[in-house]
């Protein structure tokens, strides 16, 4: 709900704001949740560590910014739509990377959102 929640509300702020506007309020907005969950088990990072978590956070953040500007110019559906591709490049990383299986409900899941995404760009829009 609070992903559907985040689409949203980035396109609907994509067409007023730009995207780095949105992102820093977006990090703004996640700050004190990371801050307090991370607070309870906190252990400072070794250097190792900080340099994974740099790549980590410019990864999510050019990842965020490419969201946004394609929602400035697409409509929200198709781009959602082209963001759920991440599930079976996710899979295919999990089985070559980290020799995970890929179970049956993986392709089931697949399945509900392509059907759904699919109903959901080929119905008729309405006007109103």
């Amino acid at each position: 709900m609070c992903y559907a929640v985040s689409h949203a509300s980035t396109k609907s702020l994509s067409t007023s704001d730009k995207p780095l506007t949105i992102l820093f309020f977006m990090c703004l907005v996640q700050l004190p949740f990371g801050v307090i969950l991370a607070y309870q088990g906190w252990q400072s990072p070794n250097v190792f560590a900080w340099g994974w978590i740099v790549l980590v956070s410019v990864s999510a953040l050019l990842a965020h910014f490419c969201m946004t500007k394609a929602m400035q110019s697409a409509d929200v559906t198709l781009v959602v739509m082209m963001d759920f591709l991440r599930l079976p490049l996710i899979a295919i990383v999990g089985f070559y990377v980290y020799e995970e299986g890929i179970d049956w409900t993986l392709f089931l899941g697949a399945s509900f959102m392509l059907v759904g995404n699919l109903m959901n760009v080929s119905s008729p829009r309405k006007k109103w």
